[in-house]
């Protein structure tokens, strides 16, 4: 299968669609550093045996991304302290 065609079987196997942005730094900034980041720290350093060894560990590495990794965009909290501090504040 053409790599295109694995993409969009991946995300219509998650249950997703895709959209289609203008290319504008304001639109595609913040994709653009999450795949810099997934890149830098997991795709140069691994070489993946196949496609389903390397969706296993891209998905690793998005789940310790949102659980346990902190980002200056939410204060410097994790994302799951920092939705915890949304929801207290709401309270």
């Amino acid at each position: 299968m053409p790599q295109s065609g694995c993409f969009r079987a991946a995300y219509k196997g998650h249950r997703l669609s895709q959209e289609h942005i203008t290319r504008t730094p304001e639109q595609n900034g913040i994709i653009e550093r999450f795949l810099r980041t997934l890149k830098k720290e997991l795709a140069w350093l691994h070489c993946f045996i196949d496609f389903s060894h390397g969706r296993t560990q891209v998905m690793a590495w998005i789940r310790r991304y949102k659980a346990r990794r902190s980002h200056s965009t939410l204060r410097h909290l994790k994302p799951v302290s920092h939705r915890a501090y949304q929801l207290k504040r709401m309270a």
